[in-house]
């Protein structure tokens, strides 16, 4: 009813409750996981790469999840971006501002980045003119390795089992 065309799932939804999202087509699914080791990114695009349209990467904090300014560990992205399955939406989340966006675009290669508290003047306002910083960021980052596998972009190609 809202019209909305994503959702974000942050809990510990196991992939069935993606699997009944999915039945109803009416919106992308993007998985937010928070790995602290190569091996937990490994764990979550296995466990929701047929379900989910994006993985979301937020920073892990023992007792938030998401919306906490917390980063998650870039290294471990970098060291296997190129690994990630094609289609699969990479969005980067946590810690994200207008000082640290462009290094993130630069290293990470992400297809989307999703802020929050990086742009708000005071706890759940945001502040116009961060806004505006952070995109003017993001848009003139230019990823260092332009050969890496893009997502829902206009020329990929939708994963099997797919919409």
């Amino acid at each position: 009813e809202s019209g909305a065309r994503i959702l974000q799932l942050h809990g510990d939804e196991p992939p069935a409750v993606l699997a009944e999202l999915r039945t109803e087509e009416r919106w992308e699914l993007w998985k937010a996981v928070r790995p602290r080791t190569v091996e937990e990114l490994h764990r979550s695009v296995e466990r929701y790469v047929e379900l989910a349209d994006g993985l979301l990467l937020d920073g892990w904090h023992p007792e938030h999840r998401g919306g906490g300014g917390m980063r998650f560990p870039w290294e471990l992205l970098e060291a296997v971006r190129a690994d990630l399955p094609a289609g699969l939406t990479l969005v980067a989340a946590g810690g994200l501002d207008p000082n640290t966006v462009a290094d993130a675009v630069a290293r990470l290669a992400p297809d989307v980045v999703d802020v929050s508290s990086g742009v708000e003047a005071t706890l759940g306002q945001k502040d116009p003119g961060k806004v505006s910083e952070f995109i003017r960021s993001a848009r003139g980052a230019v990823p260092v390795a332009t050969a890496l596998p893009r997502s829902r972009s206009a020329e990929a190609t939708p994963r099997p089992g797919r919409r």
